[in-house]
């Protein structure tokens, strides 16, 4: 699309300028040369791309394509669009190149996705390079933020994401990126819902003595990293990366939970089919006390198909502190001569994990007394140290079997699909707790298949109104849920209250509360989809 360019027109001895700057787009698409960029890889491309966010806010969203170049960002950008938009794509030119599978080498995996759109964060140790705020949905696709060679620190932050309910980078490339100063990471989500797919992290490192990760979440309401690598170094020959400078406290921090609310009652994180390198200090932490305000429970940490190099920094691969719920199947840790172990649970409710390689002299797990329940199913290793209240292991071809993977062959077979997160560690506790009680083991996968006979979503709202007998609403009453999930509410104006976001696997009871009132409560278990649940308060 062609904008005008400045004009001056000469008038008597005075001049006049006449600024029009680029129109909104009839498509919505807007694209970052017609800001001002020049994408050399000198020029700072920092206010062009600030321009080009404003203009998107002014225009309600839209999306941002970023042609192939070098963008230089050595003025701080910084776009809040609340109250202006709701949805925004930022874009690079897509590539075909793919994050490397399951079973490559290290050097395939440190191949790269051949990214030609490029953002190079220059904004030093005080500067968050781009800073995006205050959406619904945000997605930035196809890009690739790459570091300076010789600079110790290349941003405070190279990516921040502040109070975006849905933010998705996905096929992006982070490569020969540090952060080494306090409160420094490479990307960092604060107030949002975070996912990572496709991506890559390439010799890219945070201050591990100032408790900095790669990936920093705060006051998080969701986490997804998927299809992902984090790994030492790169293939770029000008900057292989910058992991000589010291790792990062890990690749993948699990900070402090935001509050639950009706329509986000859930704290869950998810990592599936993703490669950590043995140069992060550890690869996923967990400690949410470092952090402020205070974390809501943390419901489950979900990790499948993860292959993991442990660190040789006598730590460990995870450390897991203050989770409710733990499911770990189907992963590989090895590489390393000198470490804690493959997995340190500090404060965890309950873990399941099931389907572990832990090779190389790996303690395989290390859990503290302050944790519940630890379970370790059909798993290769040398040694479990656990102080939990309470331990158990199932050897392969145990006859109580492998609810974990029981549960995923069910899925498979009579859903089509694998299980989310809820649901997998739903069924296979279930399943898991009746341990040798063959008849008990009978019922719950019974239960189990007419769940998935009903073709269930895998999250459902319950919502309704209370009134009192003649009909009338009940205004500004306490609801509250309790079972597989808490959460409170009040009825709004008409009497209605609604909880949304709430996995089909699990057993909810609704209550309302008056005084002089009998109310009663509602319970749904398992349910497959979304349920109404009006109440009737009688007086006492």
């Amino acid at each position: 699309m062609k904008h005008a360019t400045p004009v001056i027109a000469l008038v008597g001895s005075a001049s006049l300028l006449l600024s029009c700057a680029p129109s909104r787009p009839a498509n919505g698409t807007f694209d970052l040369r017609d800001y001002g960029a020049t994408g050399d890889g000198v020029a700072d491309d920092g206010p062009a791309l600030q321009s080009a966010l404003r203009a998107m806010a002014a225009s309600g969203g839209g999306t941002l394509h970023l042609p192939a170049g070098h963008y230089a960002i050595l003025t701080p950008v910084d776009q809040d669009f609340r109250g202006a938009a709701s949805a925004v794509t930022i874009r690079g030119v897509a590539s075909n190149a793919a994050v490397a599978p399951a079973g490559a080498t290290a050097d395939q995996l440190a191949q790269g996705l051949d990214l030609v759109s490029e953002l190079l964060p220059r904004t030093g140790p005080r500067g968050k390079a781009v800073t995006l705020r205050g959406l619904d949905r945000l997605s930035i696709r196809d890009i690739a933020f790459v570091g300076t060679p010789d600079v110790e620190t290349d941003a405070l932050v190279t990516l921040a994401l502040d109070g975006i309910e849905e933010a998705t980078v996905a096929h992006c490339e982070f490569y020969g990126l540090s952060s080494r100063v306090a409160g420094g990471a490479i990307v960092l989500a604060e107030r949002s819902h975070l996912t990572i797919a496709g991506s890559a992290f390439l010799g890219s490192t945070a201050e591990s003595s100032l408790y900095a990760p790669v990936v920093e979440n705060l006051e998080w309401k969701g986490i997804t990293v998927a299809d992902t690598v984090f790994v030492d170094y790169g293939q770029r020959g000008a900057l292989y990366g910058k992991l000589g400078l010291g790792p990062p406290l890990s690749w993948i921090d699990i900070g402090n939970a935001a509050p639950p609310t009706s329509d986000s009652p859930r704290r869950e994180v998810v990592i599936r089919n993703v490669f950590l390198d043995e140069g992060g200090w550890m690869g996923i932490t967990s400690f949410p006390g470092r952090h402020g305000p205070p974390s809501a429970p943390i419901d489950l940490v979900y990790v499948t198909g993860l292959r993991m190099n442990v660190s040789k920094l006598g730590t460990s691969g995870h450390s897991f502190d203050r989770i409710e719920r733990v499911l770990i199947e189907d992963s590989h840790y090895g590489r390393s001569q000198n470490t804690d172990s493959a997995i340190h649970l500090l404060g965890v409710g309950e873990a399941i994990l099931s389907r572990l390689a832990c090779v190389d002299g790996i303690r395989c797990v290390h859990a503290a007394a302050e944790t519940g329940r630890v379970t370790v199913i059909d798993s290769v290793y040398t040694r479990i140290d656990s102080l939990a209240q309470t331990s158990d292991v199932i050897p392969a071809g145990s006859a109580a079997g492998d609810p974990v993977l029981y549960v995923r062959q069910r899925f498979a077979a009579l859903a089509g699909r694998a299980p989310d997160a809820a649901a997998h560690f739903y069924w296979s506790r279930r399943i898991l707790h009746c341990g040798e009680d063959a008849s008990c083991v009978a019922d719950r996968r019974r239960e189990l298949d007419a769940y998935l006979a009903s073709s269930p979503r895998p999250s459902f709202s319950i919502s309704g109104t209370v009134t009192r007998e003649d009909g009338a609403p009940l205004r500004g009453l306490p609801v509250t849920l309790s079972g597989s999930q808490s959460v409170a509410t009040v009825t709004n104006g008409d009497g209605r209250y609604h909880f949304a976001g709430l996995p089909t696997s699990g057993v909810y009871t609704v209550r309302a509360w008056k005084p002089r009132y009998t109310i009663p409560p509602r319970t749904f278990t398992t349910p497959a989809g979304d349920c109404v649940a009006d109440i009737t308060a009688m007086p006492d």
